[in-house]
Parts: C-alpha cells; structure tokens; sequence
C-alpha cells in the first residue's frame, strides 16, 4: 500500500470515492506479470476491473451525473485504491437495494456473462451448460440464464456442488474431479447442449464438443487449463456447431460504454426487482489484499471475493 497524489477529473470524467471493489483472477495474474494491464495512475499499476463508491466530483462536460450520486463501474484498472477516475459513459446507478460491497461485486462477473450470452444468441427453453459454475462468473450466468428461461446444468468441484443447489440449476451439479460431465450428461440432456460457457479450456474442447447439440455455441470466458488444444474439427462441423471467445479487459472504451449502456437496460432491473443478486462468499478490507489475493488462490469460494475500501 503507498500514498499517490490525486488525479485531474479530466472532460467527461467523474472522480469516485470508492467504497468498494472485488477480486477477479485477472487481477491475481496482472500482479504476477501474466496478463495485459496498461492502466496506470500516476505512473503506478493499479489493479482493480470495478468499483463502487459515491461521486465526489465532475469533470466538465458531464452532465448525467452529479455529486453524491451513487455509482459503480466496470474499470480498464485502478479499482484497487480510495479514488477513482471514470468515463461518464461506463457508470451506473447502484440499485436502492443493494449496497456498495453487493454493487462492486456485479460489473466484471454479470458483464462477462451478460456479454457471452448475448454473443450466444440464447432462447427461451434452450439448454445451457456453465463450467466452473461456483466462479463469480458461474454464479451470475446461471443466474441470468434462469431469469432468461433457459434450462442450466453446471459442474463445480465437488466442495463447492451442495452450494450450488439453491441457484437453480435444473439437475444436480457435476462434480468435475470425481465424474466426466461429457459421460454424465448425455443421461441427463440426450439432446445434448444448446449453449456451453466455458473458462476452463485446454482438453476440455473435446468434450465439450461431445455433448454440443447440434447447431450449439461454445463460447470460451477463459483458459484455466491452457490456450492450446488439438481441435476435432470433423465433430464441429458435423454438429455444425460455432466455436467463438470473448475478453472484456482489451476492449475499447467505446465498446465498454455500449455494453454498459445494454446493461443498464437489460440487466439492472433484475437487480432492482430482487430475481437476480450478486453471490458474495467473503469480504476483507483493501489492507488485506495479499489475504484476499491468497483466498481466491485456493479456489474455495462459491461467488465473489470484496475489498471493502473505506
């Protein structure tokens, strides 16, 4: 932890104090040097993909946002500290139901899984598949999933299965390190998948394949497993299924404005009306990041892991 000078509310800014942000593996991996991160404040890399807090100044130029207003953010970085600099365009008001830790804990999880569904082009009464569906992003696909009509099946570790039960799954969770979900599953769902989102990778694009209903989409969140794989492209074609990939961190502003816009009128309003909520498994106080840092490492939580800032 160490001391900077505050920063200019530049045009079409707002400066935030913040109250809230939360941990995301990217995080983990920018401070180990193993992802991209080239937001800096005041020189220094700060992590942090979202916050929340209150609005304590407005740059020129601004006009939907005001002094006190309550707000939370998707962030290219700099979640991570007491301040905040935000485009205008990427804030959204926090719900009156919810609070600053449940706010930061929304943006890069139900954005992620927002955004895959929508590349998905998901239906009502279609069949879902959500791997690692304890992960923040888990959490908030299967519930967005549900809110949308479509029947979810997930695989989780085999400690974390039992808290999955109450999200609403449609059959009980796989227990991916003692069964094979691509054995599992044909018993369950014969026709196979409609939609698998997947943050694993690696050997698990076989797999995958293997329970992809015909003219189903496989849409890669990320690479726990590894980036490279031998790909069976007869079984893609034969299924005529799509293969595609999404990153939130390396889009453009302007892209991250546009979604954020979508969501704002898409998905806050489950938030308002109680049918989705953000899954909170433990909070530590920023002072404590290297703690929190070690708990997301040892991959025992369901949901997400905060850092209340003030």
């Amino acid at each position: 932890m160490q001391e900077i000078s505050d920063l200019p509310c530049p045009h079409g800014h707002v400066c935030i104090d913040v109250h809230a942000t939360s941990v995301n593996r990217a995080d983990i991996l920018q401070v180990l040097g193993q992802y991209p991160g080239d937001y800096k404040m005041n020189g220094k890399e700060i992590p942090g993909l979202e916050c929340a807090g209150i609005i304590a100044q407005v740059g020129e130029g601004v006009t939907t946002w005001k002094r006190g207003d309550r707000v939370f953010a998707l962030l290219p970085g700099g979640g991570y500290a007491e301040k905040a600099i935000v485009p205008e365009s990427m804030l959204m008001p926090i719900p009156q139901s919810l609070d600053f830790v449940e706010a930061a804990a929304i943006p890069e999880v139900f954005f992620t899984a927002y955004d895959a569904l929508i590349q998905a082009d998901t239906a009502f009464g279609e069949t879902i598949l959500v791997h690692a569906a304890a992960s923040g992003v888990g959490t908030a696909a299967i519930q967005l999933a549900n809110a949308w009509g479509l029947n979810v099946f997930g695989t989780a570790s085999s400690r974390k299965t039992e808290r999955l039960k109450s999200l609403g799954l449609l059959s009980r969770p796989i227990a991916y390190d003692q069964e094979m979900f691509s054995e599992i599953l044909p018993d369950l769902c014969p026709k196979g998948m409609d939609v698998i989102l997947d943050p694993v990778g690696g050997d698990y694009l076989l797999s995958n394949l293997q329970v992809l209903a015909t003219q189903g989409r496989i849409v890669q969140i990320g690479l726990l497993r590894g980036n490279k794989v031998e790909l069976p492209l007869q079984l893609l074609m034969i299924k005529r299924g799509k293969l595609m990939g999404t990153m939130m961190r390396l889009r453009s502003t302007a892209e991250k404005s546009m979604l954020t816009s979508r969501f704002v009128q898409k998905v806050l309003p489950l938030f308002t009306e109680g049918k989705i909520k953000p899954i909170i498994d433990r909070i530590f106080m920023l002072e404590d990041v290297e703690k929190a840092h070690a708990y997301v490492k040892e991959g025992n939580h369901v949901g997400k892991v905060v850092l209340k800032v003030r």
